[in-house]
């Protein structure tokens, strides 16, 4: 199984200390979540027992996307999640873009917890029988390529 360091190994130093500082966060607000490295995806997803797959990190050339399985669900008066191109995912997932250089504001290495821990703790806390539940990345049969018979 790929370890999260060697997930990381081909992004910069920045990168990597954005996705580790995130980990930290994440372990702190919702301790029984569990990690795991997804190879495919280039993310390292988390689960709960109440909401299953709730969020990954997916690390980018110069920042960090933390995205949120039932994102559309979840409370965001700023209006900060963002949508991800049509027909790429799931209609329910949001992500939040955090740079390493800190464009959350203040807070935990640059990252606004004020903004993020509210995020993540919802999330965690979700139903996973919920209407909006999309399943988890585990649970879900791979989609055919463009093109290819079915």
């Amino acid at each position: 199984m790929l370890s999260p360091d060697a997930l990381l190994a081909r992004y910069t130093p920045e990168v990597r200390d954005c996705v580790r500082r995130l980990r930290e966060l994440i372990g702190s607000w919702v301790p029984e979540a569990q990690e795991q490295v997804y190879p495919g995806w280039k993310a390292i997803g988390y689960r709960s027992a109440d909401a299953g797959y709730f969020c990954g990190l997916f690390p980018q050339d110069d920042h960090v996307l933390v995205g949120f399985e039932r994102g559309s669900s979840l409370n965001d008066p700023k209006g900060l999640l963002e949508r991800p191109k049509a027909g790429r995912v799931s209609g329910t997932l949001r992500y939040l873009r955090v740079s390493p250089a800190g464009d959350l504001g203040a807070g935990h290495g640059g990252i606004d917890t004020r903004v993020l821990a509210p995020l993540i703790i919802e999330a965690a806390s979700q139903s996973s029988t919920s209407p909006t539940s999309s399943g988890s990345p585990s649970s879900k049969s791979p989609r055919p390529t463009r093109g290819a018979p079915r």
